[in-house]
């Protein structure tokens, strides 16, 4: 509901440059009451709900609360190899977990030098360098642009950077940006997800199209791939577990244009905390392949009996 209105004030505040507008005989007399003859008040209406949004719905008080993303530092370290985390939070939850057990931020794709971002650092690198890429698909709260070259870059206070000056995609028209970062983070998402053997969901709700659509390519055509979807409706009551996955699922089907029994995709009625905190491991995940198969894909170099490639 937050982002429908902050993509209805994007279109109102573009007036005369809308597309449409040529098309629009005349304003409703109530929204020129409101907005102003010339739409004056709109953008200021706009920064007002964006820095209430920003402080009081994104930023996280005490991050102490959300330990419970460990979990996927400890599900990295028990795979041994490099971990890929999408999202599409703002908060600095994935982040402060991370460094709470190394002492800095996952590779996000900022020189550690100067702090500008570049894709080549979230491109493909030696197993061995990094073992956790966090790709941001939304913005996050510490982004802004560097006032000096205009580069992406990050503050280390969150609330000294202006609503106009962060870098945070709100509004369901402009969720697929056509600059980078977000035009090369969608395309990692897609590039991924096609190689991928599992791709684990949490906390998503499926609809969100684009991702949906990233999401049904994925599953195309690629009988061996899992998608194991995270979800919770509050307490519920004997029986219920299995109905509500069950309708979750149709849900799925129906988002990702699948069949209604697809033995591909499950879902697992867990809070987002229990199951980070408690039940994420290898072999939680590994039991719905079948008997035998490799969640992994095994690329022997030549003759060293080690992994060059080992992806989820």
């Amino acid at each position: 509901m937050d982002e429908r209105l902050v993509m209805s004030l994007d279109e109102l505040a573009r007036r005369e440059e809308h597309p449409l507008y040529p098309f629009v005989g005349a304003w409703n007399p109530r929204l020129l009451q409101v907005a102003g003859s010339h739409f004056e008040y709109v953008s200021p209406f706009r920064t007002e709900i964006l820095e209430k949004l920003r402080h009081e719905w994104i930023e996280i008080s005490n991050y102490e609360r959300a330990s419970y993303f460990s979990g996927l530092i400890s599900l990295q370290k028990e795979l041994n190899y490099p971990l890929r985390v999408f999202t599409l939070n703002y908060d600095l939850c994935v982040e402060k977990a991370y460094h709470a057990e190394y002492q800095e931020f996952p590779e996000r794709g900022f020189d550690k030098t100067n702090r500008h971002w570049s894709h080549e650092l979230l491109e493909d690198a030696d197993p061995g360098e990094k073992n956790f890429y966090l790709y941001k698909l939304h913005g996050s709260i510490d982004w802004m642009r560097d006032p000096e070259n205009g580069k992406l870059t990050f503050s280390d206070s969150t609330s000294k950077i202006k609503v106009d000056d962060g870098q945070i995609i709100f509004g369901l028209t402009y969720k697929l940006q056509y600059v980078d970062p977000f035009l090369f983070l969608v395309y990692q998402l897609r590039r991924l997800s096609l190689e991928a053997k599992l791709i684990l969901v949490v906390g998503y709700g499926f609809a969100d199209e684009h991702i949906n659509g990233i999401l049904r390519q994925a599953l195309r055509g690629s009988p061996d791939k899992r998608l194991i979807a995270v979800t919770w409706s509050g307490d519920l009551r004997e029986g219920e577990g299995e109905q509500r996955a069950e309708k979750f699922k149709s849900l799925i089907s129906k988002q990702l244009d699948l069949p209604d029994i697809d033995p591909r995709v499950i879902v697992q009625m867990s809070p987002a905390k229990r199951f980070l905190g408690e039940e994420l491991s290898l072999a939680a995940v590994s039991k719905y392949f079948p008997q035998g198969e490799s969640l992994f894909e095994e690329v022997k170099q030549q003759a060293e009996p080690t992994y060059r490639s080992r992806r989820l």
